[in-house]
């Protein structure tokens, strides 16, 4: 992995090494969608609304801090819980009124539920 990314290997893909290699491939502003993030809000780990919440918003709240010294350049992906749909709407609003997310992953939905069940209507 070292040989293959370099600096940004070293820091865990830094914000200030990102920058370093958009600018040499000539990419304008991109778009960090979750990896392993996706797993920290699964519902499948966490089995109770508030933990969820709380990992969701953690998350959020790392994306954020990461992009925001990026000059506008560097934007993310972020998370809404489908475990309570007012709050999951409420971290959607909470979310969108930064410069930081463009759009919102949603983790998987309870196991016994599928996406077309009306508790999930307001995501």
């Amino acid at each position: 992995m070292e040989g293959l990314y370099g600096d940004a290997y070293r820091s865990w893909w830094a914000l200030p090494d990102r920058l370093k290699d958009m600018d040499k491939e000539g990419i304008d502003i991109a778009i960090g969608f979750p990896t392993n993030g996706q797993l920290l809000g699964d519902i499948v780990w966490a089995k109770t609304p508030d933990l969820h919440e709380a990992l969701v918003t953690a998350y959020n709240n790392w994306v954020i801090d990461y992009c925001k010294d990026s000059r506008g350049r560097m934007k993310a992906i972020g998370h809404a819980t489908p475990m309570n749909a007012e709050a999951g709407v409420q971290e959607i609003y909470r979310v969108a009124k930064t410069d930081s997310v463009v759009g919102v992953f949603h983790p998987t939905m309870e196991i016994d539920n599928s996406w077309g069940d009306t508790r999930y209507e307001p995501l």
